[in-house]
Formats: structure tokens, sequence, C-alpha cells
């Protein structure tokens, strides 16, 4: 996982621009209910918005639903809740964000990871239904492919995921300082039966994600067939930007090992090893064979050292004064070159959509799923 690091933040949730500019650009965990809900993965509540509403407030022509007093509750006490779980459980965990390695849009807000990276932790400040079904170690529907994309971005593909990892739910409620821990993971046959499960779901989910983002990038509303074209021309315009930007970074980085190794003949660390030593210059032996040979015995040399160099051949037949049809006649055949630009200014123009202003109901109180 590629973490990411936003300044002076103590909270899985913090309310800043950066944040916000952040998981924008790429498909929270708390995205996925709706997926998943959608391709018929978890079950669907009446609070949470269609795809096409998810996909709409992506691409920022709807807006997301204002902050309600559940989710108010949510960011207000997630820190005491985190803070009660180190102190009932005895393991320390810290605030995380970051992005799965092999699709960098799938991201996560995590409450709590462990130093080695094998235990997260998600901290819900939810209503007392969902606070005795977690007493009783049942999760809700809805909350599970949270998890799963969690679980895909900290440890990548389900199928490589560590053994020993681990995954606790935790429900706390301020008022009573009460707190129900649903753990996942090698403990228990209950909890290793809980992580099976959560990985088969992280398995199907990930395909509609990757689908669901492709929408995004295309700009073509979900259900609608997507231009193949449209696909395979933003993937290489990405992968483009990428390899520039990886270039870039890669020459900052050699110079300024260089600069760090100084007169030191060699410096290694982290995995790097910078060595400075003397070279002879190279001989120009276009230049020095033909004088210390006849320029007709240069191709015999040439073949018998395997060396097939076409620049120097053409240069001793222009020495040689060969004319064009002569070399014509020894020429291929014209063949089809292939060359792709790219238009630095295109912005992908969004296919369809009809703007429907959406109320969602104020009165669910697990409406805080995102928190």
């Amino acid at each position: 996982m590629k973490e990411v690091v936003f300044p002076n933040v103590a909270s899985g949730s913090p309310d800043s621009p950066e944040w916000h500019a952040w998981r924008a650009r790429g498909l929270g965990s708390s995205d996925s209910p709706v997926i998943a809900s959608d391709a018929g993965l978890a079950s669907r509540s009446s609070w949470m918005p269609t795809l096409h509403e998810l996909w709409e407030m992506k691409l920022g022509i709807r807006p997301r639903p204002k902050s309600n007093p559940a989710m108010a509750r949510g960011r207000n006490f997630e820190d005491a809740g985190r803070q009660k779980y180190e102190l009932v459980s005895g393991r320390m965990v810290s605030p995380l964000f970051g992005e799965m390695d092999r699709h960098p849009e799938i991201r996560s807000s995590f409450d709590g990871v462990s130093f080695n990276r094998k235990l997260n932790v998600e901290v819900k400040i939810p209503g007392a239904k969902t606070h005795e079904s977690a007493k009783n170690g049942v999760v809700p529907g809805h909350y599970l492919p949270q998890l799963a994309h969690q679980g895909l971005t900290l440890w990548g593909y389900p199928e490589d995921w560590p053994n020993d990892v681990e995954v606790d739910f935790v429900t706390y409620q301020p008022e009573s300082g009460d707190i129900a821990i649903v753990n996942f993971g090698m403990g228990d046959p209950e909890a290793l039966a809980r992580m099976n499960k959560l990985k088969a779901l992280a398995t199907a989910l990930l395909p509609h994600l990757l689908k669901f983002w492709k929408h995004i990038q295309t700009k073509t509303p979900p259900g609608q067939q997507m231009d193949e074209w449209k696909i395979a021309a933003h993937e290489y315009r990405v992968a483009d930007e990428a390899e520039a930007e990886a270039k870039t970074i890669k020459e900052r980085a050699k110079e300024e090992l260089l600069k760090l190794t100084g007169d030191a003949e060699k410096r290694s660390g982290a995995g790097v090893t910078v060595s400075v030593y003397s070279q002879a210059g190279a001989v120009d032996y276009k230049k020095l064979v033909p004088v210390l040979v006849r320029r007709d015995a240069v191709e015999s040399i040439l073949e018998t050292l395997g060396i097939d160099d076409e620049e120097l051949r053409k240069k001793l037949l222009v020495d040689a004064g060969v004319s064009d049809d002569l070399m014509n006649a020894y020429r291929a055949k014209e063949s089809s070159r292939t060359k792709i630009t790219i238009d630095k200014d295109y912005e992908a123009p969004v296919q369809s959509v009809v703007f429907e202003a959406t109320v969602m109901p104020e009165s669910e109180e697990e409406r805080s799923y995102s928190w």
C-alpha cells in the first residue's frame, strides 16, 4: 500500500480541503456499500444513494449530502472510541491513509492501523441497534463492503492477504462508555469464518470497483456501454503521465543521491548503491577503422565480428559515391509506422446526464456509515 500523509491529522476522517480533494480522485471505502449493493453483493439500505447518483457525485455534478448529526457525532467521538479500544484491547493503532498498490484509485482513510500494518480497526459511533448487534458478534451487512475495501487497500489482492492479518470492527457509545469489538482473523472459528467471508467479498467486489471507476474516468453513466477506445485512450494518457512523472522523480532522486555521495567513491543504503569511478574514454572506431584498413574491407570486418551498425554502413556507401538508384535496389519494402500523440488539453465530455435532486432520509441513524 502507498501511504498518503496529511499534515496535522489526528483522525481517520479529517474534514480538510486536502483530504476531500484526495478522496475525490479515487474510490473511498464509504463508496463501496453503494457499489456492492448495486452488484448484488450486499443488502441495500434506503439511505444509500443509487449508483448513478454516486457517479454524479464523483463527477461533481451532484452535491454530496450535507453533514448531519449522525456524521458529526461519528467525527467528534472517533478519537475517543479509538482510545477506548486501545485501553480495552491493549493494542495500539493510528489513523492512516493509503492507496492500493496495483490500483491507486482504490483508497481508504483508516481509523486505526497497527504499526506492522497487519491489524485494521474500524471505529463506529452508531445507534443502539448497531451497537447491540456488534455486542452479539454481528456486523451489519452494509458495513462489510467498507471493511473489504479497506482490506484491498491495505493488503492488496485477497489471495495475497497474509494469514495473520486481522480486522477489528468497533462500536463505541460515548454516552455510556460502552464498547463492542467484533474480530475478523485467526483468533477463533467464528473470527476465521468472518475473515474468510470478508476475503470472498473483497474478491467479488474488486472488479465492480474497477468497472465503476472506468465509468467515472470515461464520464459514461453506469449501465451504459462504455466506449472501449475511450477506456484504452484514458489508460494510455494516465500511463504516459505516470511515466513522465516517474522519470522526473527518478532524475531528481539521482541528483540528490549524487549530491549526498559527495567525494566518496561509494555509498550504500536503503537498497541503493552509488559508485563513483574513473573510466577511459570510448574509442571512436568509426574514425579510426577507415584510417587503418581499406574502406571496402570494413564491411567484411563488421560481418566477421557480428557488428550490425547501419549508420556506419550508410557512411561507407556515401563516402564510396554509391548512387541513390543502386541503394534503392537494395532498400527494403516500405513499412507502416505508428506514432501516438496525446492532446494534453483533452477532457472527456459527460455523456447524457440528467440531474435529479434527491433528498436523503434524515431519520435513519445508520446514515453515519461513511464515518
